[in-house]
């Protein structure tokens, strides 16, 4: 693989990382402080992309359709990144979806949708979906 290659691989794994958490962060209207402070952890877990990340917030921010901007970053990600690298990027997707201990239905419709358009299984997360149980509400042990 060239370096150009490699390059575009972490951008996008970088700005695909930023957009998702953010994008579910804010799906249920509330962008909680634990929330911002998760994903902060976790960018600062690539201080060589700082760069990158800023520019990826930033174009997150200005895209006037969330969803159809997602759609983009998600499908060139099935393209180009491997299946540990997809696997990555939801794991912290769904840690985002359970800092706040409840999950709604959006939050469930898009992490479906995330697993759907990587070509994950979608039972990838059903134990973890299990574990939410009908009230909506996340055992402690998971927001950990």
């Amino acid at each position: 693989m060239s370096e150009f290659e490699l390059e575009f691989k972490r951008n996008l794994f970088m700005k695909t990382l930023v957009s998702t958490m953010l994008h579910m962060a804010l799906i249920d209207g509330v962008y909680l402080d634990s929330e911002r402070d998760y994903i902060e952890s976790v960018i600062n877990a690539y201080p060589e992309y700082q760069g990158q990340i800023y520019h990826a917030i930033d174009d997150f921010y200005q895209s006037q359709i969330k969803e159809e901007y997602i759609s983009d970053l998600l499908r060139d990600c099935r393209k180009y990144l491997e299946t540990r690298e997809l696997k990555e990027l939801v794991k912290h997707s769904f840690k985002v979806l359970a800092i706040d201990g409840k999950v709604s239905q959006d939050e469930k419709f898009l992490i479906k949708s995330y697993l759907l358009a990587f070509g994950l299984p979608s039972n990838y997360f059903d134990k973890f979906m299990e574990k939410i149980g009908d009230d909506n509400s996340i055992s402690p042990e998971l927001k950990s």
